[in-house]
């Protein structure tokens, strides 16, 4: 990916450099000034054809990347284009300039907008791509009538105003791309924009795949959110908002739904089975386009996973939040197909930047002392079930520990003992817990006091 990056940088600074010798020319005619602007999505275009095996069918991929030539066939790339006034001293955007320019394309490449303004002022550039339908903009005569064929958004009277249609999980096409950017211009000239995503990526893979019984076989999914997610996003200042459903349901069936031929291989990683057959060990089970803001922002929810026979195999609840952030992947993978599971949360990096946010799932005592014992920085332990016994939490130097009940009940002593500490400079946080017997609760090494009604300690222990 950084590759293609680098090599679609140059690209565009191609197209720029060609059009350097106008920097000095003569004002146009009419007291304006030839504008030209070269627009760039951030991949490529490498479809999954020019991928080794499987791996073009992995769902770390975005559109561009992923989309066959077939695929193309059936949809185009719509680029939108808004000018507005800019007031640099005060970093005010102004009114709009320009009508929305668009230019739709049968695959991906970059595209050049011409345009005149007039000199000497400063602009803001807004620039919004997605995908419509294969020749829908041709059938349509002006710009506000192909305003809701985006195949999952629709734009209003601005790019200002951008609405998504419907959730749509396991849908490549829902991605989508934008920049702003602002600039003076004096004469004539050429700029370039490299356009991103509005989005995060979150995608569950498993990878117990071949654990399965013989005759239990991964066919549905589905995903249900116990958040809302925004569903409008402002291109002309970058903001997002609005709120999807609070509880949002999506079933599809991995074998024969829309882009689900990439569910089968994620790196086409395969094991022998007991029967000596060569079995796929990992499932892209989901996927999902959420739209993020630069910052780290949690979400949660659940993955239910069905057989042939509509009989759940497993649901793994995500309620310790997941971080999505902008234009980065977030990968949820391990084993949530049989029990025992173990996640872990990393941010691949096809997009950008890389988190990690190890999650260790646990449903007994003995569970839960082990992950303690060798408890790492950067670690969630999540209950997965009710836990009967008593566990020592032993505070180290350096490490900041989090413990989610996940609103399990817990029956049972939490011993804590702060002597490994340094200068009280570590935490020790509880939440979600639900005691099962008054014998249940806390127990502390040097006994420091309850402060309203809440276990916050000179330990720095806290129960949320």
């Amino acid at each position: 990916m950084k590759a293609r990056f680098f090599a679609l940088a140059a690209l565009v600074l191609g197209l720029a450099s060609c059009q350097n010798d106008f920097d000095d020319a003569n004002v146009g005619v009419g007291g304006e000034v030839d504008f030209q602007l070269a627009v760039s999505a951030p991949e490529f275009g490498a479809t999954r054809a020019d991928q080794d095996g499987q791996n073009g069918y992995d769902s770390a991929f975005g559109a561009i990347d992923y989309l066959s030539e077939a695929d193309w066939a059936n949809v185009d790339l719509r680029y939108s284009l808004e000018v507005y006034d800019y007031d640099p001293a005060t970093k005010t955007i102004g009114d709009i300039v320009k009508d929305r320019m668009v230019k739709v394309l049968d695959t991906y490449e970059p595209v050049v907008f011409d345009l005149r303004l007039v000199p000497n002022r400063h602009y803001h550039f807004v620039v919004f791509a997605d995908f419509v339908e294969e020749d829908s903009v041709d059938t349509l005569p002006t710009v506000e009538a192909q305003a809701n064929i985006g195949k999952h958004h629709e734009i209003g009277a601005t790019l200002a105003d951008i609405r998504l249609k419907a959730d749509a999980i396991n849908n490549e096409l829902t991605d989508a791309y934008f920049a702003t950017a602002q600039f003076e211009i004096k004469n004539s000239a050429a700029k370039d924009m490299v356009l991103r995503r509005p989005y995060g990526k979150v995608r569950v893979v498993a990878t117990d795949l071949a654990e399965l019984n013989l005759n239990v076989e991964a066919t549905s999914v589905k995903v249900t959110y116990t958040a809302p997610n925004a569903n409008k996003f402002n291109a002309v200042d970058g903001t997002i908002s609005g709120e999807g459903a609070t509880t949002f349901e999506a079933t599809y069936n991995v074998a024969t739904d829309t882009y689900s031929e990439y569910t089968v291989g994620y790196d086409a990683l395969e094991t022998t089975a007991p029967n000596g057959t060569v079995r796929n060990s990992h499932m892209t089970l989901s996927t999902d386009y959420i739209l993020a803001t630069d910052s780290q922002e949690p979400i949660q929810f659940s993955v239910e996973v069905f057989d042939k026979n509509g009989q759940s195999i497993k649901e793994t609840v995500f309620s310790t939040d997941i971080p999505v952030q902008r234009n980065y992947l977030t990968t949820v993978i391990g084993n949530v197909l049989t029990t025992g599971t173990e996640i872990n949360v990393t941010i691949d990096d096809n997009f950008a930047g890389e988190i990690v946010n190890d999650m260790v799932l646990v449903n007994t005592a003995k569970e839960l002392q082990e992950a303690l014992d060798t408890y790492k920085k950067g670690q969630i332990i999540l209950f997965d079930g009710n836990i009967n016994g008593n566990v020592t939490v032993l505070q180290r130097e350096n490490i900041d520990i989090i413990i989610d009940g996940n609103n399990y009940k817990y029956d049972g002593v939490i011993t804590v003992n702060g002597n490994g500490r340094s200068a009280g400079a570590e935490t020790l946080t509880f939440r979600n817990i639900n005691f099962e017997t008054s014998g249940s609760d806390f127990t502390f090494i040097s006994a420091p006091s309850k402060v309203n009604n809440k276990y916050n300690y000179s330990h720095n222990v806290t129960v949320e």
